[in-house]
């Protein structure tokens, strides 16, 4: 049974025995095909981002924040990485399309270097940001620099002809961690997991706007910072009112 919406084929599910395709039972049988179609293309327009093919923006943070909840709770290290493309925003800016073609050339090879539990999704500013659970600053950079030899072989589709790719690539690690019961204030701040979340983004693209070497087209940084920030800290910081 073909699983077609929109004049795309999705796939297919297979039906033991299956009916005439005169029998009323097979008309039942396309009409939740069709269901079933038209939710896979829902959940992609809410989940992928088009033009990358990896997750969207605001779907990235959201799993992130469970992700980060589970780290808190076990104590596991937690990395991110973020990859950044030189030049790609004049690109973006003389020629919109020729940026996005850049960035599916980046996105299908990050799709294919990836483990299946790793979180891919497009950042800001075209940047591209992989959340690595239970990996530590060590193997967060092993896999950034098997990332950096991946770009480094692959031709971009730039607006003077094809060639090789310059960026950096930064790595923002928080580290195994405990607080103390008395030091964890009542009740848990509600911003605060997506507030560490935009810390240890931000430190990895801190990290990634390094001017690129001549030696390495892709250098990798990690931020020197690796540790969780106390909870009172956030706390404090999401109770001060911002100032007229």
């Amino acid at each position: 049974m073909p699983l077609r919406s929109d004049g795309r084929w999705l796939g297919a599910f297979w039906v033991e025995k299956s009916p005439a395709v005169e029998s009323p039972q097979w008309e039942i049988l396309n009409f939740f095909a069709a269901q079933i179609a038209n939710r896979c293309l829902v959940r992609q327009g809410a989940t992928i981002d088009p033009i990358t093919g990896l997750q969207s923006k605001r779907f990235w943070t959201q799993v992130v924040l469970r992700d980060l909840r589970q780290a808190f709770r076990f104590g596991d290290p937690a990395c991110v990485v973020v990859a950044r493309l030189e030049g790609l925003d004049r690109v973006r800016m003389l020629r919109p399309r020729q940026a996005d073609a850049i960035l599916e050339s980046m996105g299908r090879l990050i799709r294919n270097s990836v483990r299946g539990t790793d979180l891919c999704g497009r950042g800001d500013q075209d940047e591209i940001v992989i959340f690595l659970s239970r990996t530590d600053p060590e193997g967060a950079a092993r896999f950034a620099e098997l990332m950096a030899q991946r770009l480094e072989e692959i031709l971009l589709p730039f607006p003077d002809g094809p060639r090789t790719g310059k960026g950096n690539i930064g790595i923002g690690c928080l580290l195994p961690h405990s607080f103390d019961l008395t030091r964890l204030p009542r009740p848990m701040p509600a911003e605060y997991f997506p507030t560490v979340e935009r810390l240890v983004r931000g430190r990895a693209a801190a990290a990634a706007m390094e001017m690129p070497s001549e030696e390495q087209p892709f250098p990798v940084s990690v931020h020197a910072d690796t540790f969780w920030p106390d909870p009172h800290e956030v706390a404090h910081s999401l109770s001060r009112k911002p100032q007229a």
